[in-house]
């Protein structure tokens, strides 16, 4: 789970409050002769420690309620520190492997590298099995998670879960986050609001995007006993895959009609595209491949993405690929 480990550090935000020194030290067991610690503030230079013939390094930082740094010899293998104003922080620092540190007196750093390992355990045990991956995550973490909830290394999560998977661990974080220390967890409360709308039994949110001809066509317009809204792309040979399939299922079927959005950014491809699958249905596109609004509400990161609606708008299934 190489995403989690190398998280895009300057997201996270520190928390105001007033401030105190905090010592961060401890022992590497490499031959290396500089260690840098950097706080994750997106402005702040790389602090730079010489390490001593015993092999041992020591900081001084100045802390707020609680900040992000980041210890590293390299900047490819790095350990993420959640350094509190309590703290009184000792690492045997893994220069080999980073993630296999041990840190002792920073209880949010250590239950960080505990959801890791937890993480990293079952990807290696479940990686040629997505959606079991998927369950046993879902069932361990949400253990942790509830016996932990205020820990804010549980919204790092959110930036390497898949909320189609793992809504279920999305929803519990957000219910869970305090929005008044920490902007990130108002965010994913908003967006978890924003994911139920699309969820079995809603109504479908209506979607508005020009076809072929340039005219502005409606979701509203598909009103069949079964409707199909998908979003595929021309440049992608899955999405291109699935539509054949459809097409040779239900293209003869009165009974449904489809609403095909395409991610495709190109005109030429989405058009030659069309004219492959040559299946019978309403063909979209805003031709700004995922930066749509639609991309953003339904939570697209892969194609094809496929809802069935009922005849009163409401979402009946999703399917994704």
């Amino acid at each position: 789970m190489k995403t989690f480990i190398y998280i895009i550090f300057f997201t996270l935000i520190s928390i105001n409050c007033f401030s105190q020194n905090i010592d961060i030290s401890g022992f590497v067991n490499d031959n290396i002769n500089k260690i840098y610690l950097q706080k994750q503030d997106g402005i702040s230079e790389p602090d730079s420690c010489i390490i001593s013939q015993d092999k041992k390094f020591k900081f001084s930082v100045n802390c707020n309620k609680y900040e992000y740094f980041r210890l590293y010899s390299n900047w490819q293998k790095s350990l993420l520190l959640i350094v509190s104003q309590d703290d009184n922080i000792v690492i045997n620092f893994d220069n080999t492997n980073p993630q296999n540190s041990i840190v002792k007196g920073s209880p949010k750093t250590e239950y960080y590298i505990k959801i890791n390992k937890t993480i990293s355990d079952l990807y290696s045990k479940y990686s040629t099995n997505t959606n079991e991956f998927h369950q046993h995550l879902n069932k361990s973490l949400s253990k942790i998670i509830k016996k932990n909830a205020s820990q804010p290394a549980n919204l790092l999560l959110t930036t390497i879960l898949d909320i189609n998977s793992d809504f279920q661990l999305f929803e519990l974080i957000a219910q869970n986050a305090d929005t008044n220390t920490n902007p990130m967890a108002k965010d994913l409360q908003n967006r978890v609001i924003s994911y139920k709308k699309t969820l079995l039994n809603q109504p479908f949110p209506e979607i508005k995007a020009p076809d072929t001809l340039g005219n502005i066509i409606s979701t509203k317009s598909i009103n069949k006993d079964t409707n199909l809204v998908i979003f595929w792309a021309g440049c992608n040979q899955e999405s291109v895959k699935y539509m054949l399939k459809i097409k040779e299922k239900y293209n003869n079927n009165s009974n449904i009609d489809i609403y095909a959005y395409s991610f495709d950014g190109n005109r030429d491809i989405w058009q030659k595209a069309i004219k492959q699958i040559d299946i019978k249905a309403i063909h979209v596109s805003n031709l700004k491949y995922f930066d749509t609004p639609e991309a953003k509400l339904f939570y697209i990161t892969s194609l094809p993405v496929i809802f069935w609606i009922d005849k009163d708008g409401k979402i009946l299934k999703k399917e994704k690929f």
